[in-house]
């Protein structure tokens, strides 16, 4: 009974009035709160919506170089920084 009711809410999420109105929902919360921390910091909203683009899009940079390190080569300096400082 359980895995139909899975089912059956499955298929009603991926109903295309459901995720237009997701969307739509999710749209409005997102102005809404931007020009709430706007407000709070006494900014444009354009300033704030750029500056919050530019924060995921860094965010996204840093996440992707920190994937590319190689753990040998971290630990190594690691040890070599704790010698330097003995």
């Amino acid at each position: 009974m359980l895995s139909l009711a899975l089912h059956a809410g499955r298929a009603f999420m991926r109903h295309p009035a459901v995720v237009h109105e997701a969307r739509l929902i999710t749209r409005l919360l997102v102005m809404a709160t931007t020009r709430l921390i706007a407000g709070a910091l006494h900014m444009p909203d354009a300033v704030v919506r750029d500056t919050g683009a530019f924060v995921v899009a860094y965010v996204a940079a840093v996440e992707q170089r920190a994937t590319l390190v190689c753990p040998r080569k971290v630990m190594r300096e690691v040890r070599q920084r704790r010698r330097e400082t003995i």
